[in-house]
This record gives C-alpha cells, sequence and structure tokens, in this order.
C-alpha cells in the first residue's frame, strides 16, 4: 500500500509513527511520537510526545510541514 493514501485515509488498519532526528554538531537525537521506544534500520528511537501536521496538498504552493513538540526538555532547547 502507498503510505500518502493511507495517511489522508479517515480509518486505516495500519499504524503510522514518525521517526523523528535531530543532528547537531555535538550529537544526534532519535525521537518516536509513540508510547514505547522503537528500533529502527539500527537505531533506537525515544519514545516522545510530539507530532507532525502535513499540509493540503493543490499543487499551488511549495509544500511545508508543522512540528509540535510537547514538554520540551533542556536537551531538546539546546539542540
Amino acid at each position: 500500500m502507498a503510505i500518502a493514501p493511507a495517511i489522508y485515509q479517515t480509518t486505516t488498519d495500519e499504524a503510522f509513527l514518525w521517526l523523528l532526528t535531530i543532528t547537531t554538531s555535538n550529537e544526534t537525537i532519535r525521537l518516536v511520537n509513540n508510547m514505547e521506544d522503537v528500533v529502527s534500520r539500527g537505531d533506537n528511537y525515544t519514545a516522545y510526545p510530539f507530532n507532525i501536521s502535513l499540509p493540503v496538498e493543490d499543487g499551488s504552493k511549495q509544500l511545508s510541514l508543522s512540528l509540535t513538540i510537547d514538554n520540551v526538555d533542556q536537551v531538546l532547547i539546546e539542540a
């Protein structure tokens, strides 16, 4: 199944988890919007509350997304 059509459906049997990687010159922080940690492609992603809002694709403008991170702690602020 292609991911784009499934994301925009009102119901689906698939679970979608966003994997977020924040890279600085000193460290790499990997987060997943899930209740428990996840391993993907050998990398550990720490469970952390955040949300990604996808844009509406109408073909008239450049696409951008919105990232909201809840309860940002000092590690993320420094990154």
